[in-house]
């Protein structure tokens, strides 16, 4: 006899079957593959729904970037031949050019031989003149570093570099000392500027401040003396400083305490201008080392000082002075009269000069002296 759980307990007066369902006939259709059929057929019609439903310029965007991925390599492959013709004309242009020019050089070489007096033939190569260095010391005072915002400390450190590349490409050139120069001056020359400073030749950088010799003479407007000339064997000390007059007197006053000699510039003998004697220090360097090759301070100043400041050369008076003010160097302040013209705002904006990255090859033989923190009076010493 069966146990009662084999069976499920009737819920009402039907007869409960206990036979197994009967197998599915061979005619009848498959539910499973309806189904995907039907899910298939849901799905594509979503689609072209969907492709239906895109704008005009969305179905141009598509289009674009079908074609793009297909023709993709075939325009990389013109534009690299394209590429290459370009250069090799290029490269041809070159050439020709490079050749007029030996040629050209040969011509003028046969014809700049020349006898000089002591009998000795020279060719047109040896006529170039090289550089002269005049025994005169250009002293870059950099000991201002806290008295700068970030922004001037930028200014300064692109006037120093001017100031070099002058220097360098002038036929009288002069020996640059670069003092003081640390903290963030010295941070941006070796961070953004790449260490340019230690590749400069005929400078001598040092960490340290200038020693103080008899032979240094400070250059600043407040002081009571002119020079009418650059000495040789004096060490001419400019204030390297941006501070758009904040600082009265300062330069002066730090050479008046140290018992350095002080002068400055003749430039209201010489020129006057429309508006304040302003000038940045690779400036007064350019005015000085041009100075070296004319001897003629008028002329050194009208082409140094920018056109924007009107320069125009001095004429003297009817007993013969001259009519002017002094120079006002940018570090000591504007002490002139308003200017003309309403350019007392434009003399506001003080021009950046762009980095000249004129790097060499080897640092400076002095230079690796100086790393020790050297000051420049000490080496000029003899031993």
């Amino acid at each position: 006899m069966s146990s009662s759980t084999d069976l499920p307990i009737p819920t009402d007066n039907t007869e409960i079957s206990t036979e197994p369902p009967p197998p599915p006939s061979p005619d009848s259709p498959n539910t499973t593959s309806l189904e995907s059929a039907t899910t298939t057929t849901t799905t594509t019609t979503t689609d072209s729904q969907d492709t239906t439903k895109l704008s005009k310029n969305a179905r141009k965007r598509q289009l674009k970037a079908k074609r793009w991925e297909e023709t993709r390599e075939a325009w990389k492959a013109v534009k690299r031949e394209k590429k290459k013709a370009r250069k090799a004309v290029e490269r041809a242009k070159a050439k020709a050019a490079a050749e007029k020019a030996r040629e050209e050089g040969r011509e003028l070489g046969k014809q700049g031989d020349n006898v000089n007096g002591d009998g000795n033939r020279n060719n047109g190569s040896m006529n170039r003149r090289r550089p002269v260095l005049e025994p005169i010391t250009l002293v870059m005072d950099c000991g201002f570093d806290e008295l700068m915002s970030d922004k001037e400390i930028t200014s300064l450190s692109s006037q120093l570099t001017r100031t070099y590349s002058i220097n360098r490409t002038s036929p009288h050139q002069v020996t640059l000392h670069l003092t003081s120069l640390n903290k963030r001056l010295l941070t941006r020359y070796q961070t953004v500027l790449s260490g340019q400073h230690l590749r400069w030749k005929n400078v001598i950088v040092s960490s340290e401040p200038y020693e103080v010799t008899p032979d240094l003479v400070y250059l600043t407007a407040d002081s009571p003396n002119t020079i009418a000339k650059l000495e040789n064997g004096k060490k001419y000390i400019v204030g390297a400083i941006v501070d758009k007059n904040r600082y009265k007197g300062l330069c002066y006053k730090k050479a008046v305490a140290q018992g350095v000699a002080t002068a400055k510039l003749p430039i209201g003998e010489y020129v006057s201008m429309a508006s304040r004697f302003v000038l940045t220090t690779n400036q007064v360097v350019e005015i000085m080392i041009r100075w070296l090759g004319c001897r003629d301070w008028e002329r050194a100043f009208l082409e140094v000082i920018p056109r924007r400041k009107m320069p125009v050369a001095k004429c003297g008076d009817e007993d013969g002075e001259a009519v002017g003010d002094e120079w006002m160097p940018v570090e000591d302040g504007y002490n002139s009269p308003a200017p003309a013209n309403n350019l007392d705002g434009m003399e506001d904006k003080v021009d950046e000069i762009e980095d000249v990255m004129l790097i060499d090859d080897e640092p400076n033989s002095q230079q690796k002296n100086t790393t020790s923190g050297q000051v420049p009076g000490a080496a000029d010493e003899p031993t």
